[in-house]
């Protein structure tokens, strides 16, 4: 079990570095403290994920040594089918995650399949490593009780897809269900969260933020990749 911790530890910072180049020390030590109570709750779970890195890039540095495998067990690394959805921009940030890890020892064959043969693999927990998005409610139970309460065959945890299981973390997201006082769900979301970072549940990669505007003036075209050329817009 800690071989593989040390292993997940490693992965978002391996991916943080090989896929952005460097990260400036100081935006890493944002994460240093902060108050769950007076903060969204995306917000909280960022600042987790980059707590973690930070300390991994740190120790890096330190040390100033490459990323390696060795200390997590796997000192020739290993091989792995890399399950992801074959929408053209969720394939494009497959293929980056593929070539960071398979550049560490990670040897990465990625698997892009359409959207009825991925889930049923999530959901069946039978893909040993893959990549998904997931678009929250206003509330965060619903997001917290799907991805990260234990499968109990009966709707919480459908998408815990490595059948994650931590019983702390299941009364906290059931107790989520029926609190009314806002105050203390946005402390209890604060918790649930940090539980499941510093468990390592799963790797935070990035947030996808996409910002719609209309005129009726303006006329623009749209790929399905969400991309707008401004060469398609028209104005009069």
């Amino acid at each position: 079990m800690r071989s593989i911790r040390k292993l997940l530890v490693a992965l978002p910072i391996c991916l943080t570095l090989l896929g952005c180049g460097m990260l400036h020390a100081a935006t890493l030590r944002v994460a240093s403290a902060f108050d769950p109570q007076t903060m969204d709750p995306h917000a909280i779970a960022l600042l987790y994920h980059t707590r973690i890195v930070a300390q991994v890039y740190e120790s890096l540095l330190s040390r100033d040594e490459q990323f390696r495998l060795e200390p997590a067990g796997f000192p020739n690394g290993f091989a792995v089918t890399f399950d992801c959805v074959n929408v053209p921009w969720r394939e494009a940030v497959c293929q980056a995650i593929s070539a960071m890890l398979t550049q560490v020892g990670i040897r990465t064959t990625m698997r892009s399949t359409a959207t009825n043969q991925f889930f049923p693999k999530l959901t069946g927990a039978t893909a040993s490593f893959a990549e998904f998005g997931w678009s929250p409610t206003t509330d965060a139970w619903a997001s917290l009780n799907a991805i990260l309460h234990s499968y109990d065959g009966h709707g919480a945890g459908s998408f815990n897809g490595g059948r994650y299981v931590n019983p702390q973390l299941d009364a906290l997201i059931d107790a989520l269900r029926v609190e009314p006082d806002l105050v203390r769900r946005r402390t209890m979301v604060g918790a649930a969260l940090k539980m499941a970072i510093d468990d390592l549940a799963l790797v935070p990669l990035y947030r996808r933020t996409l910002v719609w505007a209309m005129n009726r003036s303006v006329h623009a075209v749209i790929w399905p990749n969400d991309t707008m050329e401004l060469r398609w817009v028209r104005m009069p």
